[in-house]
């Protein structure tokens, strides 16, 4: 597993229909164009566990939850090798929604830019974007972390904006 990340994240308002099997389909196109599978899922909200899950386990439970009306507050999707120690470190590709922002984080050897420019064109349906960014960063200074504005820009010594969206 390398350390280097790219990075796409979209800050601005989440459509308000809330689509989230939808959005978990696309989020499955996704991974198959990078050729991954999704492995694991966190899910935030109410009637979720509060941890990351397998989706062999949970999968079901989690979709007929919301099937049932019982939506979530965010969603990860992530690709985690079988030895992995901490989901937030050990992806090859991970994929977050919430209220205010969607990212990528993906190995940076699966990175392609016709690969992010159908991303974009994919996360379009589900965000107004009022800003957007192509960035590279070691997976150690936590690009996730950056996504959700936790840290001054000077914190992360490894980030190099590609490209402004």
């Amino acid at each position: 597993m390398g350390n280097l990340t790219i990075s796409l994240t979209m800050w601005g308002d989440l459509h308000n229909d809330y689509n989230w099997l939808e959005w978990y389909t696309d989020m499955k196109k996704i991974f198959q164009m990078f050729e991954l599978s999704i492995t694991h899922l966190g899910v935030t909200g109410s009637q979720y566990p509060k941890k990351v899950v397998t989706v062999v386990r949970k999968e079901k439970e989690i979709l007929e939850n919301i099937e049932s009306g019982n939506l979530p507050t965010d969603f990860s999707c992530y690709s985690l090798p079988k030895d992995y120690r901490a989901a937030v470190f050990d992806y090859n590709l991970l994929i977050y929604r919430e209220r205010f922002l969607i990212t990528l984080i993906v190995e940076k050897e699966y990175y392609e830019d016709r690969k992010i420019d159908s991303c974009i064109e994919i996360f379009n349906k589900y965000i107004d974007m009022k800003r957007g960014q192509i960035y590279e960063m070691d997976r150690k200074d936590t690009p996730w972390l950056y996504a959700m504005g936790e840290n001054d820009i000077s914190f992360y010594k490894s980030l190099r904006v590609i490209k402004d969206l």
